[in-house]
């Protein structure tokens, strides 16, 4: 039986998809990675600013593609740690350090280019978010997680997709 839930919506706009993120953002308790997955442009670091707005962090216009400073802290009630790993090799080593920061200080990660990085260097329980071209401005975004950690989220992403917050 498979013990992962799956949650699937499509974004018509950046700022849906930058909604879709805020809505992510405001259930995240601390502690969780996300790993971001999609083709260049697909609207990752459009997410990972929605999921800052979400988690309350002060600047979240700061956020942006970290491609060349590979690890961005962003303060907030939840700390907000954006880490690219596109050049995996230069990720890796700052890995330790970011998961160390999830679990003892609550903050959240999020993993641009996730699918670069081995397997060790994705921990289990991570919500990975996969965002895909459908046309110029429409996304799939693609959420899967295990049921324990995500499933009653996905049920809450599902009701706020039904009211049109995204």
């Amino acid at each position: 039986m498979d013990s992962n839930e799956r949650f699937r919506v499509r974004s018509r706009s950046p700022e849906a998809t930058k909604a879709f993120g805020r809505a992510l953002g405001r259930l995240l308790r601390g502690g969780e990675i996300c790993l971001l997955e999609g083709e260049l442009g697909a609207g990752k670091t459009v997410l990972a600013r929605g999921l800052a707005e979400g988690l309350g962090v002060i600047a979240p216009e700061e956020v942006r593609s970290p491609s060349y400073l590979v690890l961005c802290e962003h303060e907030g009630p939840k700390p907000f740690l954006h880490l690219d790993a596109y050049f995996a090799g230069r990720a890796e080593g700052l890995m330790d350090e970011a998961l160390a920061a999830c679990l003892e200080e609550g903050a959240v990660l999020a993993i641009e280019w996730a699918s670069r990085l081995d397997d060790l260097a994705r921990p289990s329980g991570s919500l990975r978010v996969e965002l895909a071209h459908l046309s110029p401005e429409t996304r799939e975004i693609r959420c899967e997680g295990t049921r324990e950690l995500w499933g009653e989220r996905f049920r809450r992403l599902e009701e706020a997709a039904a009211r049109g917050d995204f």
